[in-house]
């Protein structure tokens, strides 16, 4: 958990003391290494630079990051993934890719909770053309992006304007709002792997 916090700490600071620059960086990051939050990172991203800025870099860095993902497991094997990535998501991914195909990329990068970057790399252990994973990657990844950039404007903007007591009572609410949100990707999530097992 030390470990996630100072990672999460360090893509923060590239955020504030590089702008854009090191927003996209952040982006790029944390698509490549599995445990880094990327919903944070976007909201982050969307709280500083607004939801189209950040929606836009967001959606492109993690295309370039999908894309590193998927060359690392097709040039450095499984064995290699399996170090970054670990046995059970791996074979989660494998039964997910077994499951649905390539939809397996689209559908991975609308549900939350899904490991998308284990996604990723699992899908350069398939057939699966570089370039059918990027548009499936793409289309999955814009409409992410603007939601958690948007998400990360809205509690800037409520901060700013509302006084922190009501931006707090709205946090709340939109906290729920992600919690049944969450709860249902968990379910989700846990049937596909139960059923997959």
């Amino acid at each position: 958990m030390s470990y996630i916090d100072g990672l999460m700490s360090f893509l923060n600071g590239l955020i504030i003391n590089y702008g854009a620059f090191g927003f996209f960086v952040a982006m790029i990051l944390q698509a490549v290494v599995a445990p880094i939050p990327g919903e944070a990172v976007m909201m982050a991203g969307g709280a500083v630079f607004g939801t189209l800025a950040a929606g836009v870099m967001g959606a492109v860095a993690g295309c370039i990051g999908a894309s590193i993902c998927f060359f690392i497991s097709r040039k450095g094997g499984r064995p290699f993934v399996l170090r970054i990535v670990g046995r059970k998501e791996l074979e989660f991914i494998d039964r997910w890719f077994e499951r649905y195909g390539l939809w397996a990329v689209f559908i991975a990068r609308l549900i939350p909770l899904i490991p998308v970057d284990a996604v990723s790399y699992g899908a350069g252990f398939t057939t699966i053309k570089y370039g059918s994973f990027m548009v499936a990657t793409f289309l999955g990844m814009l409409p992410r992006a603007f939601l958690y950039a948007y998400l990360g404007e809205l509690a800037a903007r409520q901060i700013e304007t509302m006084g922190m007591a009501r931006a707090y009572l709205n946090a709340a609410s939109l906290l729920i709002l992600i919690l049944i949100v969450l709860s249902a990707g968990i379910y989700s999530y846990r049937k596909i792997r139960d059923e997959g097992g």
